[in-house]
This record gives structure tokens, sequence and C-alpha cells, in this order.
């Protein structure tokens, strides 16, 4: 095999409950995750050098900043590789970039766990899973979620993963709004908003699968995202992602209008995604596009979503 291409898809978090921060730095978090189709595309080679190339393509490229190539996951993923067998030659890597970055969509940690899973392919290296998922851990803590089955609870840090059996025939519309947020802001405008350490339990969060779509809804309205309070009013300051909460407003009652049957932010935004039946139309997408949102069309998958 000279070439091995891999699809790297996104995620979105069906629940995501935040608990106290640990002494590692970490929050404790509980959240089920569904591996969704919108994806970045992989290709990987040895590139017949004497270095890694990273080539970035794609509408999301311009979107990953001025950081110096050699911060970007996809190559770190390949320095942790190398460290576990330091003889896999250096590899050619173009990454075609559609997830949208900074939207709680999992683009980089897919990456990622896409070039662990290609480079043990494409070099016959026969990791383990629980290899890749130390790996992966190393890397971020959504990465080893991208090993699992597509369908799955994630608690610790996010790197405890557990594949759980969810109803998967729904289709998702995820609109990306003009304002983006980064993690780390999130989680410390969270623990300001609590003005103390926060105290909410994971294990409420805890499922063991659904029956039915119809089951899975219902539950969810009982066990929302965290991060959602923050850009709900009143906010904590006047200018506080002021106008970005108004913007995810809006983008959850124009999915309300579509018909979704339920409206969430995923991880700690600033995309949200709306859960349309199969007998739904997505049609009228238009209005959302007007804005200058993002939208993107995706239904769910298992992993490795592979071709």
């Amino acid at each position: 095999m000279d070439t091995i291409r891999i699809n790297a898809p996104a995620k979105i978090n069906l629940s995501l409950k935040v608990g106290p921060r640990r002494a590692d730095g970490y929050h404790e978090i509980e959240t089920l995750i569904q591996a969704i189709s919108l994806c970045d595309r992989l290709e990987i080679s040895a590139s017949g050098a004497d270095e890694d190339i990273l080539e970035i393509s794609g509408p999301a490229a311009n979107e990953l900043g001025q950081s110096p190539l050699e911060d970007n996951l996809v190559l770190r993923a390949v320095g942790v590789i190398r460290k576990f067998k330091s003889d896999i030659p250096k590899v050619r890597i173009s990454l075609e970039k559609i997830i949208p970055a900074g939207a709680g969509l999992g683009g980089g940690s897919s990456d990622a766990a896409a070039t662990l899973i290609g480079i043990n392919r494409l070099f016959g290296i026969d990791l383990k899973k629980s290899e890749l998922d130390s790996m992966g851990a190393r890397l971020g803590s959504d990465v080893p979620f991208f090993f699992s089955a597509g369908s799955a609870q994630a608690s610790g840090r996010g790197e405890i993963i557990e594949n759980i059996n969810l109803p998967t025939d729904y289709q998702i519309l995820v609109v990306r709004p003009l304002g983006s947020v980064s993690t780390a802001q999130a989680y410390g405008s969270l623990k300001r908003r609590h003005k103390k350490a926060l105290t909410v339990q994971p294990s409420q969060a805890k499922f063991r699968g659904f029956a039915s779509l119809e089951s899975m809804l219902e539950g969810l309205k009982m066990v929302g995202n965290d991060f959602e309070e923050l850009f709900e009013p009143p906010q904590e300051r006047p200018n506080d992602w002021l106008e970005l909460g108004s913007e995810i407003r809006s983008i959850k009652r124009n999915l309300k209008e579509l018909g979704s049957e339920i409206e969430r932010l995923s991880g700690s935004g600033s995309a949200v995604y709306g859960i349309f039946p199969l007998s739904g139309s997505l049609e009228g997408t238009g209005k959302l596009r007007e804005r200058g949102w993002q939208v993107f069309e995706a239904k769910p998958v298992s992993l490795p979503y592979l071709e």
C-alpha cells in the first residue's frame, strides 16, 4: 500500500455536563457524543524526503490561524506515533479541511485520530486499540472518542470512553455562527459565572442507550449542555459574548422553525445543531446562509468512517 485515504468525521455533543476542576487542571465531564458525516479528508503516503510534510487545503484551511505548522495536531500525532516506533518513514499528509475550527465539532482531534489510524495501517504497525487510546489522550481529551464505535459516553476529562447503543435514524443541520469561542475561554467563563468551583455531578448525565429516537430526545431534554448558559441572558457582563449569544439564540429559533426536534450547542461552541426526523425536509436553509452562517447537512455515522 503506497497511499491511504481516510475521512476524519466531526462529532456533536448530545449532552455535556461539567464537573469540578481536577488537580491536573482539567474539569471532570460527562458527555454523550455522536460522530457525524461532516468530515475532513486526509491522504497519507511516504514523503520520500528527509522531513514530514503537511499540506492543508479546503474551505476551512484559512481558519487554522497563524500557528506554526508543527503545532498542528496532525504533525503532533505523527510525532507521538514515531516515539512508539522510531523507524516510521517520513510522511506526506494532505489535509482537506472542511470542518470549521473553533466550533465544538472536534475537527482537530478527529484529524489527529485519523492520522494515527492511517499511519498504523499504511505501515502495518499493528497497534492495539488501547495503544491508540493512550496516544490519543496525549494529544487531546477529545481524540480517544474517535477510536470508539461512533456513539459513546465520555467521562474523566473526556478520555474514558464507553461505547453505547444510540438511535441513528435522524438527520442533522449544523450551523456555525459568525462568532467563535475558545475552549479555555468557555471553561473560564463558566467557572466565573458560578463564582466558585463547579459542583455539577457528572453522573447526572449517565446514559446506557435508548430504544428509540423518541426516547433519546426525551432523555436529552432533561440533560443539556452546561455551556449553553453562557449564551443566555442575563450574561455576566454587558459585553460578555453578548453578540454571539444573540446569534446562537437566533440560530436555535430558525432551526425550530425548520422543524428540528431539539437544538443544542456542540461542545463549548460555537456551532449549533438541530436534530430532524428522517421524514422531515431540510429545505429552507437558504435564509440561514443569507445571515452569513455556515450550514452543513449531516447524519450520524459509525466509526471508523473510512473510504
